[in-house]
């Protein structure tokens, strides 16, 4: 027992890192933890190890909502909520943009927990069902997201950027890169909005600490429960992310800003929480951090799932309170900072690290992800198009077999 806090210790201290530092992502520990793995376990227990990967990835979800609202900084499961987040810091509500991330992704964590029973029973049913059709589900849901938008010329330049987003996918795998998903997502995501805010010479107000905006007890429980079901498709079905999650669950009801932070945090979690789910039903894992858990235990039973989940909801409590503190502190120190200054030193530091992990190839792909994301802001279209570079390849995947 007193092992295995030491680790959600270790963990929570881990994910602070992955969250607060920019184009860290879970995805690429895992990636080194695997490496290490053969020492570990003679020290380490594959259930801790799984525990300690549990405590990093939930710890992350909830940091890496700072950086993603005062640095422009997102992963794909921020990336959507990005903008409306930004929209509350350029309004002096960063904070507030932290706090609703927090409450959003908090209260889907519970909500989630209450369906698991269900998703336990629907999951294997629902894939089964739809594992055969696969491809064509997949080809639906980017359909129905390109006609979301509102105009004829939107659509064609939302079928542009998909496609030539999945060229780009299709070609940065092949290329074999230590971490392929940094510089096609960093540029599409975060290196467009960064330089957009330099060119623009972007001035943040001040920043007020306040808890003006509220949301009732009705309304959460509403918002939650529309996370659970967009998380639970973006664990089903490969390749669906947790903005395209979200944009298919606003089609069915109208979203504003705030809610669209909170769903967004919502589906983050839901699609780790429930991935861990579709992991011991269908034996599939949607994500890196599930991925290095059924290295670790090819087949985890449910008792293992449960240990995951109470820990998940321990590491959640203490991450919240840590994401505030983080949040407070943001606020006040980016005011005494030019924004410009801090935009330019992230697009450095991403830049470098792409350098480091994914050498000249990943610089290039860096550049034309970048290229794709302004494409984006200047047609005025959703910046999830660009996410091509995940789905087209999962579709030819599928395809194939």
């Amino acid at each position: 027992m007193l092992e295995s806090v030491i680790i959600i210790i270790v963990g929570i201290m881990i994910g602070i890192i992955t969250g607060i530092i920019p184009g860290i992502h879970v995805n690429l520990v895992c990636a080194v933890l695997l490496s290490f793995i053969p020492n570990l376990i003679i020290y380490i227990s594959q259930l801790n190890i799984a525990i300690l990967i549990t405590s990093i990835t939930i710890t992350h979800v909830f940091i890496d909502m700072v950086p993603s609202t005062f640095l422009s900084a997102p992963n794909t499961q921020t990336a959507l909520a990005m903008l409306p987040a930004h929209e509350l810091l350029m309004q002096g509500y960063g904070f507030e943009a932290v706090r609703l991330s927090v409450v959003g992704a908090f209260a889907a964590l519970i909500t989630g927990i209450v369906f698991i029973p269900v998703a336990w029973l629907v999951i294997p049913w629902l894939y089964n069902y739809l594992a055969m059709w696969m491809a064509l589900v997949l080809i639906l849901v980017v359909a129905i997201l390109i006609l979301s938008e509102d105009s004829a010329t939107k659509i064609l330049w939302a079928s542009f950027v998909f496609m030539i987003s999945g060229l780009l996918g299709i070609t940065t795998f092949s290329l074999e890169l230590n971490d392929p998903l940094l510089p096609l997502l960093s540029g599409s995501f975060g290196i467009a909005m960064i330089i957009t805010s330099i060119r623009e010479h972007t001035v943040l107000p001040p920043q007020v600490e306040t808890e003006m905006i509220h949301v009732t007890n009705k309304e959460l429980i509403g918002y939650s429960i529309r996370s659970v079901t967009a998380g639970t498709l973006t664990a089903l079905l490969p390749g669906l992310g947790t903005s395209q999650g979200v944009v298919l669950a606003s089609l069915a009801i109208p979203t504003n800003k705030i809610s669209y932070i909170l769903i967004v945090a919502g589906v983050s979690m839901i699609n780790f929480l429930f991935s861990i789910i579709t992991l011991v039903t269908i034996n599939k894992a949607r994500n890196g951090a599930i991925a290095t858990i059924k290295e670790l235990i090819p087949k985890i039973d449910y008792t293992s799932a449960m240990i995951l989940i109470i820990v998940s909801v321990i590491t959640a409590c203490v991450a919240a309170i840590l994401t505030m503190w983080c949040a407070r502190l943001c606020a006040r120190m980016v005011m005494h900072i030019k924004y410009s200054l801090i935009c330019f030193l992230v697009l450095i530091f991403i830049s470098t690290l792409v350098l480091i992990l994914s050498g000249i190839p990943g610089v290039i792909v860096l550049i034309l992800s970048t290229c794709i994301g302004l494409l984006t802001n200047i047609t005025g279209i959703k910046k999830t198009h660009a996410l091509g570079c995940l789905l087209i390849p999962t579709i030819l995947y599928y395809i194939r077999i």
